[in-house]
């Protein structure tokens, strides 16, 4: 299956890099590319320097208070990025008193590499150990003053809560850009980003000045990535149906994270939940819908490509349109141009969607039907 770039239609990343590669942490998934934002707030001294311009760029945040910034860093490996958190909270100066409640670092992972079985594999093992990572980032485990409560906080709901993680697999294979689409952004992990920028984006930790704490975040991070990446969707699958004692937890947490987070046996009880939450993840789903799913896709996009040509527009771009029955997509080209980012804000977009879809069929006249009915065809008997 290709890759989640070819899929939505997201570019690869640029990458930042240090003018010194001998800058680099030896680190969990050192190649994982990332970018973090970094929100802070009581910033009236801050001296944005020439050195924190190459890595970072400092945005205003209507969510936060007084004088408040927000430092999001360009895309860059983890073992470039975790040398430069140091840099950073040396020149801006700042400590934990420039972090509030409404203060939050937010971790986006790259995923325009990866395909769509490994992108389910990161869901179905986020599942499982989402509340560890909470037990992790939280500075208290109950509610406090602070608000580092991080699954108390309604800009950080846990899947467990929220219930968006039923069928995510099944609706993954069935349409990636309509399960991306319809995400909602303040979930703890949030797959929206993957149709704007090929990002997931991971919103548990507080706002902290604690680079130690921000260091092993990536790591546990990177951990998970890495053992989704490392491992066909079928296998996780297997792991998620095999975890039925504390032996079996212990050993797939071990597998997880290694040395990035030990074990402790109070986690028995958290990945037991998280097994429950996983197999939620997996309704509807099975080998047999897999193969289905995929051929499902692979036809709707064969089809928009020989509609296109029939239709004369040449070369096909696939671009977010929510336009129904027009297979989640529409097409950009001679008669139909357009931006996809105005296209989203159009009123009655729905409607002109419909429009359009039916402009384009009437310009291809009636022959692409037959073809795609004889491709299919042909794909049946083979």
């Amino acid at each position: 299956m290709n890759n989640v770039a070819e899929l939505i239609g997201v570019p690869a990343p640029t990458l930042w890099e240090p003018i010194d590669k001998q800058q680099s942490f030896d680190c969990t998934n050192p190649e994982l590319v990332v970018g973090v934002e970094i929100e802070t707030e009581r910033c009236e001294n801050i001296v944005y320097t020439d050195r924190l311009s190459k890595l970072w760029q400092m945005k205003t945040d209507g969510s936060l208070r007084g004088t408040a910034f927000e430092f999001v860093s360009k895309p860059v490996k983890i073992k470039y990025l975790i040398p430069q958190l140091a840099k950073f909270y040396a020149d801006t100066g700042f400590t934990d008193e420039n972090y509030s409640d409404r203060c939050s670092v937010h971790v986006h992972t790259n995923i325009t590499n990866l395909s769509v079985e490994q992108v389910s594999s990161i869901c179905l093992v986020y599942s499982i150990v989402e509340e560890l990572l909470f037990n992790f980032v939280n500075k208290y485990k109950a509610k406090n003053e602070w608000g580092y409560s991080r699954d108390t906080n309604i800009y950080c709901v846990p899947w467990s809560q929220c219930r968006m993680n039923h069928g995510v697999v099944k609706n993954m294979f069935a349409d990636p850009n309509y399960a991306f689409r319809n995400w909602q952004k303040y979930t703890a992990l949030n797959l929206l980003p993957a149709r704007e920028i090929g990002t997931l984006e991971w919103r548990h930790m507080h706002g902290t000045a604690d680079v130690d704490k921000l260091t092993k975040w990536l790591n546990i991070i990177g951990s998970i990535v890495k053992y989704a990446q490392g491992r066909t969707l079928d296998e996780v699958i297997q792991v998620v149906k095999e975890l039925n004692d504390s032996s079996a937890y212990q050993q797939f947490y071990n597998e997880i994270f290694q040395d990035a987070l030990p074990y402790t046996e109070e986690y028995s009880t958290a990945i037991y939940a998280g097994v429950v939450n996983a197999k939620y993840a997996l309704m509807g789903f099975s080998n047999e819908d897999k193969a289905k799913l995929k051929k499902l896709h692979k036809r709707k996009k064969a089809t928009l490509d020989i509609l296109a040509e029939a239709a004369n527009l040449g070369q096909v771009e696939f671009v977010d349109a929510r336009v129904p029955r027009f297979p989640d997509q529409v097409l950009r080209g001679a008669g139909v141009a357009f931006n996809a980012a105005d296209w989203r804000q159009v009123p009655g977009r729905l409607v002109e969607g419909q429009r359009m879809n039916e402009a384009v069929r009437q310009q291809a006249g009636g022959g692409w039907q037959a073809r795609m009915e004889q491709q299919y065809n042909d794909e049946d008997a083979e």
